[in-house]
This record gives C-alpha cells, sequence and structure tokens, in this order.
C-alpha cells in the first residue's frame, strides 16, 4: 500500500503517472511517499522511477538489516528501527529510507500507525514539515523512535 503526501495535500499513490509527476514536481511541493508491505510494483517504481541503487531495493527485500545510513550520489538511505512493546515483549520493526534533496520515501513491511497519525497531521497542516524534507525526515524518525 502506498500513501503520497506533498505540501498540496494527499494524492494518488496507487497511479504511477501520478508519481512519477510528484518527483518530478518534488523541488516545488515536496514528496514523502510511504510503502507499507512493498511488492514487485513497489520494487519495480523505486528502481526505475526513483533510480534508486540495486542494492538498496536489496536490502529492503531482504528484512533484518543492520541500522545504517548510506551516502549515494542523489540520495541517502537509511535503515532504523521502531520499538513496538506488547505486554512485556518487544519487537522491534524494520523501517527504509530514502532521503532526497526534495523527498522522503519510507517503506516498511508492517503497518505503522505512527506514521500513518503523523501523515494525518502533515495533510490537515502542510506547515508543520516547514516545506523542507530534511525536517520531515526528523518529524518521522521523531515519530518512529518516540512510538513506544
Amino acid at each position: 500500500m502506498r500513501t503520497l503526501l506533498t505540501t498540496g495535500g494527499r494524492g494518488d499513490a496507487s497511479d504511477v503517472a501520478t508519481v512519477t509527476q510528484c518527483f518530478a514536481d518534488a523541488h516545488i511541493q515536496g514528496l514523502w511517499l510511504d510503502i507499507e508491505s512493498p511488492d514487485a510494483d513497489d520494487y519495480k517504481l523505486l528502481q526505475e522511477t526513483f533510480k534508486f541503487h540495486p542494492l538498496t531495493i536489496e536490502d529492503i527485500q531482504h528484512q533484518n538489516q543492520r541500522p545504517k545510513v548510506d551516502e549515494y550520489p542523489d540520495y541517502n538511505f537509511a535503515v532504523i528501527f521502531q520499538a513496538d512493546w506488547q505486554g512485556d515483549d518487544v519487537a522491534f520493526r524494520e523501517h527504509h529510507l530514502f532521503v532526497g534533496p526534495h523527498y522522503l520515501i519510507s517503506v516498511h513491511l508492517d503497518p505503522a500507525p505512527v506514521l500513518t497519525a503523523l501523515q494525518d497531521r502533515i495533510a490537515k497542516s502542510p506547515v508543520l514539515t516547514k516545506g523542507q524534507p530534511a525536517f520531515l525526515t526528523y518529524l518521522v524518525i521523531d515519530a518512529l523512535v518516540d512510538a513506544t
């Protein structure tokens, strides 16, 4: 499932043409694409539309990565974990972030209610991102870390 958010509001993330156009316009209105439970079409979108390095696509296809930040010429790729407490037990949810100069793409297998809540907050008040992908990235990481 894909969720697309720009400073102009939510977009149709199921339509590849819309995602491609929003990516082309990201320097104008920013872009956050959140992908939950990625499938073959999502991997194709990430590789063909966004031109992400095949190793980063491989990392999101094969879970159990170590936390890391990798630098690529046009973007940074990060693997972070969210602690999900269930009673006395904790599960760690893996999240992958592609951070470019005007966009953020988050990818995760499991539902992330904290990200959905953040998307709703931003959709109601786009000024929360301060128009900066770096601040949006901060908000996403903060939401994941504070989710416990």
